[in-house]
């Protein structure tokens, strides 16, 4: 299982970042080291603890000499460390022995490490400030400091020793991050090379291998470069991933399995709204908050097995019925293909008998449909970015997910056997095989 690691131009609010500050807070007081999940008590200097592969909750640990509940915490082998807005202290594992490190000049918004280095996170409004310490001396290594590209909702990749967020408070906002040395020295911070091209978001995630992040408008980023990689076609309220490679994803209230290339494979209506998950060998582990338990949060456990791929319905008989389609194509067999976004089906006729043959139904209503005649192809695009193939040569030919664009498509089209898209500001083409 992965290790979830705690994670120009015009200055106005843009109100989409505000509606979704309170989930990138989360990703400092929710967390996981070790197979165990943390959650910081938002009433008391407690630390509340679940065994992610047992599913089940262990004693709380409860932070000696603590004044207050802590306002974000971070959990390595060496230690536990936790803020009180600018106050920061590092405990044992059992949360004995306090010391006081530091008063940071802002509210600590997120602590990462990086071996023998601490790194607080205190960025405040549109700066990009940051303290690193040695975590054997408890000395201050660096600061830093950058505006403009502020860093919120932070992840850390240690593999390319990049802290990556999110600038706030600006329109429009970015991917930013800062980098440092193994000596935990700063180099430099800055921002993706699109300047908002893609979705405002204001939490990110780090994937295991530490080459990617996302952040929680679902869209994904190279980490040493912040270029554009992929996208979940979609919201991220959380994520996590089965055997440090397979996404898991919370949106809403909906769990949504990815392969490795980021398309879905399977998904799950809970019908309830957690704000956590976690995943094991074989569940995912819902936390829905819950004032009345001890811990804060209710847990569920829902198999894996349960996020099953879509299925289209029954098929509609679309003799005698009245309907204009959508989008008309000529397949390569003769028979005339028609989209009827309505009844969410790809109707067949038969020139030869003037009759109507087998009708293919889709998941859902798309917004573009285009046939290729040299792949017999025909490629569906939906309101979410995602895009889904049918291969017409199959015995039983159903959608598949073909790629994800970063906006909803603004058009289709098959050029010969590539596939052109319009998402956002872009033009985008695709190989047969989905790739980019």
């Amino acid at each position: 299982m992965w290790r979830k690691r705690p994670s120009r131009r015009g200055i106005t609010v843009s109100t989409a970042i505000e509606q979704l500050s309170d989930r990138c807070m989360l990703s400092a007081t929710v967390f996981e080291h070790n197979d165990i999940g943390y959650f910081v008590d938002d009433s008391e200097p407690t630390l509340h603890r679940y065994d992610i592969a047992n599913e089940a909750w262990l004693s709380a640990i409860e932070l000696e000499g603590g004044g207050g509940p802590p306002t974000v915490a971070h959990v390595d082998d060496d230690g536990i460390y936790v803020a009180y807005d600018k106050s920061v202290y590092r405990y044992s594992l059992d949360g004995t022995g306090p010391t006081h490190l530091l008063n940071a000049p802002d509210s600590v918004q997120a602590i990462h490490s990086d071996g023998n280095v601490l790194f607080l996170n205190h960025t405040s409004g549109h700066y990009a400030r940051f303290i690193s310490l040695n975590k054997t001396t408890n000395a201050i290594i660096d600061t830093f400091e950058n505006y403009v590209e502020s860093v919120h909702g932070s992840s850390i990749s240690i593999d390319f020793n990049r802290i990556i967020g999110r600038s706030s408070g600006i329109s429009p906002s970015d991917m930013t991050y800062v980098e440092y040395g193994d000596s935990g020295h700063f180099i430099m911070g800055g921002d993706s090379p699109y300047h908002g091209d893609y979705p405002g978001a204001s939490r990110t995630w780090v994937f295991p291998n530490g080459s990617k992040v996302v952040d929680n408008s679902g869209t994904v980023y190279a980490t040493n470069s912040l270029t554009q990689q992929n996208s979940f076609a979609g919201r991220i309220d959380d994520i996590d991933f089965h055997n440090e490679s397979i996404p898991i994803v919370l949106r809403g209230d909906t769990l949504i399995a990815f392969s490795q290339t980021i398309l879905p494979t399977g998904s799950h209506s809970l019908g309830y709204t957690p704000s956590e998950i976690f995943v094991n060998d074989t569940n995912v582990i819902t936390f829905t908050e819950e004032a009345s338990r001890a811990t804060g949060y209710d847990a569920a456990v829902v198999p894996l097995t349960a996020l099953n791929p879509p299925s289209p319905g029954a098929p509609t008989d679309p003799s005698g019925l009245a309907y204009t389609p959508d989008h008309v194509e000529l397949a390569s067999d003769g028979t005339v293909l028609l989209f009827s976004k309505a009844h969410q089906s790809l109707f067949r006729w038969d020139p030869n008998t003037q009759s109507y043959v087998d009708s293919y139904p889709l998941l859902g209503s798309a917004n573009y449909i285009d046939y290729s005649p040299e792949t017999n192809r025909v490629y569906l695009a939906y309101q979410s970015g995602l895009i889904r193939m049918m291969d017409l040569d199959a015995a039983r030919p159903d959608e598949v997910p073909f790629t994800s664009l970063p906006y909803a498509a603004a058009g289709l089209v098959a050029a010969g056997r590539y596939l052109v898209a319009s998402s956002g500001d872009e033009h985008l083409t695709f190989a047969p095989n989905g790739s980019q």
